[in-house]
C-alpha cells in the first residue's frame, strides 16, 4: 500500500540508506522539507542516525499527515553530518488517498 490511514493520521514509510564512506564512525541528522499546506511531518523528528565507518545502514522512517490529507504531496528529505561535512537532499513524494 502507498499508504495507511489511522485513526489520528496518514502515513507514509520509506527506507533510506545512509552510506559512510570515511574511515569514522558518523551521526547524520535527517529532517523533511515539504509544502507548509501539506502538514507533513517526521514521526520522531529529529531523527539522528549513527553510521560506522565504511557501512550502509538502512533506516526505515514514517512521515505522517493530518487525515483531511488527500492526493500526492512533493516533499525533500534533508540529511546532514552532524559535523557539517556532508549534506544530501533527496527529493521523495507523500500519497495519500484521492
Amino acid at each position: 500500500a502507498l499508504f495507511r490511514e489511522t485513526a489520528a493520521d496518514i502515513e507514509n514509510g520509506y527506507t533510506l540508506k545512509l552510506v559512510n564512506k570515511t574511515d569514522a564512525d558518523r551521526s547524520y541528522r535527517v529532517r523533511i522539507e515539504s509544502s507548509g499546506k501539506s502538514g507533513l511531518t517526521l514521526k520522531g523528528e529529529p531523527l539522528d542516525v549513527r553510521v560506522p565507518a565504511g557501512a550502509v545502514v538502512s533506516q526505515e522512517i514514517e512521515v505522517g499527515a493530518p487525515v483531511d490529507v488527500r492526493g500526492r504531496h512533493a516533499l525533500t528529505f534533508v540529511i546532514e553530518a552532524d559535523d557539517g561535512s556532508a549534506k544530501a537532499r533527496i527529493d521523495s513524494t507523500f500519497f495519500g488517498p484521492m
